[in-house]
């Protein structure tokens, strides 16, 4: 009897000894980290479509380098894979097929709307954060709790854009719009913004297909216009700006973060002039080191100016493994729980945060091209709270 008490008592002992280690290990309920283990970006990106994919993949390299330079996160490598996606929604989900294949702890991407709605079963199911560029508001409507912007939605830049538009006294607006789901979120957002600061605000639509090349004809309709917004994508704004200024139109031409991209400067070079954008970042703006440093090392290392979009998704992932570290461990729900709690996270964009939607806080730059040069109008914190 005595022994069976003594033996008792022993594996009482062990018992207790584990007990204490889990808790040791398991801060907030984590497993304690596996630094033979890395910590895992897959992502899920247009590499077949031009300079998108690659500057968003070389944004999220840096952040990895970056990282992996600091000795990594929690005493682990960062390591980072993409598949190309094309930026159509049935090649992004082979793409997504083949990335969750390899466990990956954080999705990186896809870029196109389109393709992240088309993902979004696939990504809850997953249960892992997923880290995005697109801007559409309805992405974040979506019942898809893992999802996180790496830049401000639709609604926020077209409050900033709007705000503008009529502080200089524009009323009537015309409207140039590519039919893509996000390209018409944007300016829906920009109407109904604009129509509840000055219901008396009057708009003319007019729009057409992605690649198109010839707009006069909708253009035509729209010249006596005293404010055109151009609602479209890069290589769009390119075709769009020399046959605005070719048809001599007067009024004031605003844009979406499209006009933001250096590029855009070598495809229409002075049809530019005078037009005014939002963005969340313009390279050589700040005078902060730290972006200085980036810009030049981006350039360095990739052959070209640093994007808005390669900016964002550096503060993406920067963000994503910041909360890894805050939660000492990479297990999703935790992650998730800490990016949520992210209020000031010094960013290349600014000083960042997420609402409780996953979309991005933070302030968006108005500015106008001068003779192929970004001239910063002001910065403007958007009268904007999903949250609210």
């Amino acid at each position: 009897m005595k022994m069976k008490r003594s033996f008792a008592k022993v594996i009482g002992l062990i018992m207790i000894a584990g007990l204490l280690c889990f808790n040791v290990g398991n801060a907030a309920g984590a497993p304690a980290p596996d630094a033979s283990k890395p910590i895992v970006i897959g992502g899920v990106l247009p590499m077949s479509l031009g300079d998108v994919g690659f500057l968003i993949e070389k944004g999220a390299e840096l952040a990895v380098i970056h990282a992996n330079e600091s000795g990594g996160v929690l005493g682990r490598k960062v390591e980072m894979f993409v598949e190309d996606d094309a930026g159509k929604p049935d090649v992004g989900i082979k793409a997504l097929k083949l990335v969750l294949e390899r466990n990956p702890d954080v999705i990186l991407g896809p870029n196109h709307s389109a393709v992240v709605l088309a993902q979004t079963d696939m990504i809850r199911e997953y249960a892992h954060p997923q880290l995005v560029p697109s801007l559409m508001i309805a992405l974040y409507r979506n019942n898809n709790p893992w999802l996180f912007g790496t830049r401000p939605a639709n609604p926020a830049s077209a409050i900033a854009l709007g705000t503008w538009a009529l502080e200089q006294g524009y009323r009537d607006f015309g409207i140039i719009s590519d039919v893509g789901a996000w390209p018409v979120e944007y300016k829906d957002e920009f109407i109904k913004y604009v129509k509840t600061q000055e219901p008396g605000a009057t708009f003319a639509e007019e729009f057409f297909v992605y690649g198109d090349r010839d707009m006069t004809a909708q253009l035509n309709k729209l010249k006596d216009k005293e404010c055109l917004l151009i609602s479209a994508y890069i290589s769009d704004v390119g075709a769009l700006a020399p046959q605005i200024k070719r048809m001599g139109y007067k009024g004031q031409v605003i844009c979406t973060s499209s006009l933001s991209a250096p590029y855009l400067m070598d495809m229409s070079g002075d049809y530019l002039d005078g037009f005014v954008g939002e963005t969340s970042y313009v390279v050589g703006y700040s005078n902060s080191p730290k972006n200085q440093a980036f810009e030049a090392e981006f350039k360095e290392r990739y052959g070209m100016p640093t994007t808005e979009m390669a900016v964002a998704i550096y503060d993406g992932v920067s963000m994503y493994l910041s909360a890894v570290k805050s939660a000492g461990t990479t297990e999703s729900a935790a992650v998730r729980e800490e990016m949520l709690k992210i209020k000031e996270h010094d960013g290349l964009q600014g000083r960042l945060a997420y609402f409780k939607t996953g979309e991005v806080r933070n302030r968006v730059l108005l500015f106008r091209i001068k003779g192929k040069q970004y001239e910063i109008i002001k910065e403007v914190m958007p009268d904007y709270n999903p949250d609210a």
